[in-house]
Protein backbone atom coordinates (compact mmCIF):
# COMPACT_ATOMS: atom_id res chain seq x y z
CA UNK A 1 0.00 0.00 0.00
CA UNK A 2 2.50 2.29 0.70
CA UNK A 3 4.93 1.64 -2.09
CA UNK A 4 1.52 2.01 -4.42
CA UNK A 5 1.10 5.49 -2.66
CA UNK A 6 4.20 6.53 -3.02
CA UNK A 7 4.12 5.81 -6.77
CA UNK A 8 0.95 7.78 -7.09
CA UNK A 9 2.88 10.45 -5.51
CA UNK A 10 5.95 10.33 -7.66
CA UNK A 11 3.67 10.49 -10.87
CA UNK A 12 1.24 13.60 -9.84
CA UNK A 13 4.63 15.19 -8.92
CA UNK A 14 6.00 14.61 -12.42
CA UNK A 15 2.87 15.49 -14.43
CA UNK A 16 2.65 18.75 -12.64
CA UNK A 17 5.98 19.79 -13.13
CA UNK A 18 5.29 18.97 -17.11
CA UNK A 19 2.26 21.23 -16.99
CA UNK A 20 4.00 23.53 -15.29
CA UNK A 21 6.60 23.45 -18.05
CA UNK A 22 4.28 23.56 -20.55
CA UNK A 23 2.90 27.01 -18.85
CA UNK A 24 5.90 28.59 -19.15
CA UNK A 25 6.99 27.94 -22.47
CA UNK A 26 3.81 28.97 -23.04
CA UNK A 27 3.79 32.27 -21.59
CA UNK A 28 4.65 35.48 -23.55
CA UNK A 29 8.13 37.00 -23.47
CA UNK A 30 8.24 40.34 -21.85
CA UNK A 31 9.51 42.64 -24.75
CA UNK A 32 10.09 46.54 -24.79
CA UNK A 33 9.55 47.53 -28.05
CA UNK A 34 11.82 50.68 -28.97
CA UNK A 35 11.12 53.40 -31.54
CA UNK A 36 14.02 55.00 -33.00
CA UNK A 37 15.28 57.19 -35.89
CA UNK A 38 18.26 55.43 -37.87
CA UNK A 39 20.12 58.20 -36.59
CA UNK A 40 20.35 56.19 -33.09
CA UNK A 41 19.34 53.06 -33.73
CA UNK A 42 23.08 51.68 -32.71
CA UNK A 43 22.98 53.54 -29.56
CA UNK A 44 19.70 51.64 -28.56
CA UNK A 45 20.59 48.52 -29.47
CA UNK A 46 23.70 48.75 -27.32
CA UNK A 47 21.84 50.42 -24.42
CA UNK A 48 19.38 47.30 -24.99
CA UNK A 49 21.84 44.66 -25.39
CA UNK A 50 23.41 45.93 -21.90
CA UNK A 51 20.18 46.46 -20.25
CA UNK A 52 18.88 42.39 -21.04
CA UNK A 53 22.43 41.20 -19.43
CA UNK A 54 21.22 42.70 -16.28
CA UNK A 55 17.62 41.43 -16.96
CA UNK A 56 17.44 38.09 -18.60
CA UNK A 57 13.73 37.73 -18.49
CA UNK A 58 13.12 41.21 -20.87
CA UNK A 59 14.16 41.26 -24.54
CA UNK A 60 14.71 44.99 -26.06
CA UNK A 61 13.37 45.32 -29.57
CA UNK A 62 14.19 48.13 -31.40
CA UNK A 63 12.53 49.14 -34.40
CA UNK A 64 14.94 51.86 -36.71
CA UNK A 65 12.46 53.85 -38.98
CA UNK A 66 11.59 57.84 -37.91
CA UNK A 67 10.96 60.37 -35.26
CA UNK A 68 7.57 60.74 -36.84
CA UNK A 69 6.74 56.62 -37.27
CA UNK A 70 8.03 56.48 -33.36
CA UNK A 71 5.93 58.90 -32.09
CA UNK A 72 2.71 57.85 -34.33
CA UNK A 73 3.60 53.93 -32.89
CA UNK A 74 3.45 55.18 -29.27
CA UNK A 75 -0.06 56.72 -30.05
CA UNK A 76 -1.25 53.86 -31.66
CA UNK A 77 -0.16 51.40 -28.60
CA UNK A 78 2.52 49.72 -31.27
CA UNK A 79 5.28 50.91 -29.29
CA UNK A 80 6.85 51.30 -25.39
CA UNK A 81 9.11 53.78 -26.40
CA UNK A 82 10.49 56.54 -28.80
CA UNK A 83 14.35 58.10 -28.65
CA UNK A 84 14.32 61.15 -31.31
CA UNK A 85 16.02 64.30 -31.15
CA UNK A 86 13.10 66.66 -30.90
CA UNK A 87 10.09 66.74 -28.92
CA UNK A 88 6.71 66.09 -29.93
CA UNK A 89 5.12 67.97 -32.65
CA UNK A 90 1.92 70.11 -32.00
CA UNK A 91 -0.02 67.96 -33.85
CA UNK A 92 1.48 64.85 -32.00
CA UNK A 93 0.60 66.27 -28.66
CA UNK A 94 -2.89 67.35 -29.73
CA UNK A 95 -3.31 63.48 -30.94
CA UNK A 96 -2.06 62.54 -27.54
CA UNK A 97 -4.71 64.21 -25.92
CA UNK A 98 -7.81 63.06 -27.97
CA UNK A 99 -6.08 59.30 -27.43
CA UNK A 100 -5.22 60.29 -23.69
CA UNK A 101 -1.45 59.53 -23.57
CA UNK A 102 0.19 61.88 -21.77
CA UNK A 103 4.15 61.87 -22.96
CA UNK A 104 7.05 61.96 -20.70
CA UNK A 105 10.32 62.51 -21.55
CA UNK A 106 13.74 62.50 -20.56
CA UNK A 107 17.00 63.90 -22.16
CA UNK A 108 19.49 61.38 -22.19
CA UNK A 109 22.78 62.80 -24.01
CA UNK A 110 23.56 65.48 -26.05
CA UNK A 111 24.52 64.76 -29.74
CA UNK A 112 26.91 66.69 -32.07
CA UNK A 113 26.70 66.78 -35.64
CA UNK A 114 29.91 66.00 -37.20
CA UNK A 115 31.06 67.72 -40.57
CA UNK A 116 33.62 65.45 -42.52
CA UNK A 117 34.85 66.73 -45.77
CA UNK A 118 37.32 64.90 -48.27
CA UNK A 119 41.02 65.50 -47.34
CA UNK A 120 41.62 67.71 -50.91
CA UNK A 121 39.86 69.90 -50.09
CA UNK A 122 42.65 71.99 -48.32
CA UNK A 123 40.28 73.53 -45.46
CA UNK A 124 40.02 72.13 -41.99
CA UNK A 125 37.68 74.28 -39.87
CA UNK A 126 34.26 76.24 -40.62
CA UNK A 127 32.18 79.04 -38.93
CA UNK A 128 28.34 78.20 -38.77
CA UNK A 129 27.89 80.45 -40.82
CA UNK A 130 29.90 79.16 -43.57
CA UNK A 131 28.59 75.69 -43.38
CA UNK A 132 25.20 77.47 -43.84
CA UNK A 133 26.41 79.24 -46.95
CA UNK A 134 28.18 76.01 -48.26
CA UNK A 135 25.01 74.27 -48.46
CA UNK A 136 22.98 76.93 -49.21
CA UNK A 137 24.64 77.11 -52.63
CA UNK A 138 26.49 80.68 -51.92
CA UNK A 139 29.81 79.37 -51.70
CA UNK A 140 30.23 76.95 -54.75
CA UNK A 141 34.23 76.46 -54.70
CA UNK A 142 36.70 75.26 -52.44
CA UNK A 143 38.87 78.30 -53.09
CA UNK A 144 35.91 80.68 -51.75
CA UNK A 145 36.97 79.40 -48.38
CA UNK A 146 40.68 79.44 -48.98
CA UNK A 147 41.10 75.80 -49.96
CA UNK A 148 41.48 74.41 -53.33
CA UNK A 149 40.45 75.16 -56.68
CA UNK A 150 37.57 71.97 -56.65
CA UNK A 151 33.75 72.12 -56.75
CA UNK A 152 32.02 71.94 -53.78
CA UNK A 153 29.90 68.60 -54.05
CA UNK A 154 26.97 68.61 -51.01
CA UNK A 155 26.06 65.64 -49.34
CA UNK A 156 23.11 64.94 -46.76
CA UNK A 157 21.57 61.96 -45.17
CA UNK A 158 17.82 61.55 -46.60
CA UNK A 159 15.10 63.12 -45.25
CA UNK A 160 12.54 62.21 -43.07
CA UNK A 161 14.64 58.76 -41.75
CA UNK A 162 17.22 60.83 -40.26
CA UNK A 163 16.74 63.50 -37.14
CA UNK A 164 20.37 65.05 -37.90
CA UNK A 165 19.25 65.90 -41.20
CA UNK A 166 15.85 67.68 -40.34
CA UNK A 167 17.28 69.09 -37.43
CA UNK A 168 20.21 70.44 -39.73
CA UNK A 169 17.81 71.70 -42.21
CA UNK A 170 15.89 73.82 -39.45
CA UNK A 171 18.49 74.97 -36.95
CA UNK A 172 21.65 75.77 -39.36
CA UNK A 173 20.00 76.42 -42.47
CA UNK A 174 16.67 78.43 -41.00
CA UNK A 175 14.37 76.21 -43.29
CA UNK A 176 16.11 77.75 -46.34
CA UNK A 177 16.16 76.40 -49.89
CA UNK A 178 19.09 73.45 -50.57
CA UNK A 179 20.39 73.89 -53.72
CA UNK A 180 20.28 71.38 -56.61
CA UNK A 181 22.59 68.89 -56.83
CA UNK A 182 22.66 67.61 -53.88
CA UNK A 183 23.43 64.22 -52.99
CA UNK A 184 20.98 62.55 -51.03
CA UNK A 185 22.41 58.90 -49.50
CA UNK A 186 20.55 56.39 -46.98
CA UNK A 187 23.06 54.79 -44.72
CA UNK A 188 25.84 56.68 -43.26
CA UNK A 189 28.21 53.59 -44.62
CA UNK A 190 27.33 55.10 -47.99
CA UNK A 191 27.63 58.88 -47.27
CA UNK A 192 31.13 58.18 -45.66
CA UNK A 193 32.20 56.18 -48.80
CA UNK A 194 31.03 59.05 -51.28
CA UNK A 195 33.46 61.35 -49.27
CA UNK A 196 36.07 59.55 -49.31
CA UNK A 197 35.93 58.67 -52.94
CA UNK A 198 34.73 62.11 -54.61
CA UNK A 199 37.10 65.06 -54.33
CA UNK A 200 35.83 67.98 -52.89
CA UNK A 201 33.14 66.37 -50.99
CA UNK A 202 31.20 67.56 -47.70
CA UNK A 203 28.52 66.14 -45.39
CA UNK A 204 27.35 65.75 -41.94
CA UNK A 205 25.79 63.54 -39.91
CA UNK A 206 25.74 62.71 -35.80
CA UNK A 207 29.03 61.72 -34.00
CA UNK A 208 27.82 58.19 -33.00
CA UNK A 209 26.82 57.34 -36.45
CA UNK A 210 30.65 58.35 -37.60
CA UNK A 211 31.85 56.55 -34.85
CA UNK A 212 29.80 53.55 -35.78
CA UNK A 213 30.91 54.42 -39.00
CA UNK A 214 34.70 54.40 -38.25
CA UNK A 215 34.56 50.89 -36.33
CA UNK A 216 33.09 49.34 -39.65
CA UNK A 217 35.42 51.49 -41.89
CA UNK A 218 38.83 51.47 -40.30
CA UNK A 219 40.63 52.52 -43.76
CA UNK A 220 37.81 55.82 -43.99
CA UNK A 221 40.01 58.68 -44.96
CA UNK A 222 37.86 61.36 -44.44
CA UNK A 223 38.67 64.56 -42.54
CA UNK A 224 36.62 66.06 -39.54
CA UNK A 225 36.17 69.64 -39.96
CA UNK A 226 36.51 71.84 -36.80
CA UNK A 227 33.75 74.40 -36.25
CA UNK A 228 33.61 77.82 -35.03
CA UNK A 229 30.27 79.28 -33.77
CA UNK A 230 31.74 82.71 -35.31
CA UNK A 231 34.87 83.79 -36.84
CA UNK A 232 36.49 84.91 -33.92
CA UNK A 233 35.20 82.02 -31.73
CA UNK A 234 37.82 79.21 -30.89
CA UNK A 235 37.33 75.84 -33.59
CA UNK A 236 35.87 72.71 -32.13
CA UNK A 237 36.00 68.99 -32.60
CA UNK A 238 33.28 67.04 -32.06
CA UNK A 239 33.80 64.99 -28.55
CA UNK A 240 32.40 61.74 -27.04
CA UNK A 241 31.24 64.05 -23.92
CA UNK A 242 27.37 63.21 -24.04
CA UNK A 243 26.36 64.40 -20.40
CA UNK A 244 26.10 68.36 -21.66
CA UNK A 245 25.99 70.36 -24.43
CA UNK A 246 29.76 71.64 -24.07
CA UNK A 247 31.59 73.88 -26.37
CA UNK A 248 30.94 72.54 -29.51
CA UNK A 249 28.61 75.06 -31.65
CA UNK A 250 26.25 72.47 -33.40
CA UNK A 251 24.82 70.28 -30.85
CA UNK A 252 21.45 69.05 -30.10
CA UNK A 253 19.50 66.98 -27.74
CA UNK A 254 18.98 63.74 -28.13
CA UNK A 255 15.51 61.93 -25.69
CA UNK A 256 13.42 59.18 -24.98
CA UNK A 257 9.22 59.31 -24.44
CA UNK A 258 6.86 57.05 -23.60
CA UNK A 259 3.04 57.38 -22.52
CA UNK A 260 3.21 57.91 -18.93
CA UNK A 261 -0.33 56.60 -18.56
CA UNK A 262 1.12 52.74 -19.43
CA UNK A 263 0.81 51.04 -16.01
CA UNK A 264 3.95 49.03 -17.44
CA UNK A 265 6.48 50.43 -15.12
CA UNK A 266 9.19 48.38 -16.93
CA UNK A 267 9.38 51.22 -19.60
CA UNK A 268 10.39 53.51 -17.48
CA UNK A 269 12.80 51.09 -16.02
CA UNK A 270 14.37 51.26 -19.34
CA UNK A 271 14.29 54.57 -19.50
CA UNK A 272 16.36 55.37 -16.48
CA UNK A 273 18.58 52.77 -17.42
CA UNK A 274 19.33 54.52 -20.96
CA UNK A 275 19.88 58.16 -19.15
CA UNK A 276 22.27 56.36 -16.09
CA UNK A 277 24.40 53.80 -18.60
CA UNK A 278 24.62 56.16 -22.39
CA UNK A 279 28.56 57.36 -20.82
CA UNK A 280 29.21 53.66 -21.17
CA UNK A 281 27.19 52.52 -24.28
CA UNK A 282 28.95 55.84 -26.56
CA UNK A 283 32.34 54.62 -24.83
CA UNK A 284 31.68 50.92 -26.88
CA UNK A 285 30.80 52.94 -29.70
CA UNK A 286 33.79 54.84 -30.01
CA UNK A 287 36.40 52.32 -28.82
Amino acid sequence: MKTWCSRTVILVGIILTLVSGLSNAGAEESIISVCASTTFSDLIQVLGQEFMKEHPDMRVKVLARSSEFGFQALLNKEGDLVMAARKPTVVERRLAERQRVQWKGVRVAWEKVAVIAHPGVSVHELTVDQLRKIYTGEYTNWRDLGGAELPILLHSMSYPQDDIALWFADNVLSKADLPSGMIWVNAPDFLVQHVTVHAGSIAYLGNFQLASVFRRQSRSKVQVLRIRAKADSPAFSPSVEISQKGDYPISLPLFLFWDENNPDKRIEQFARFCTDRIGEAVGQIFK
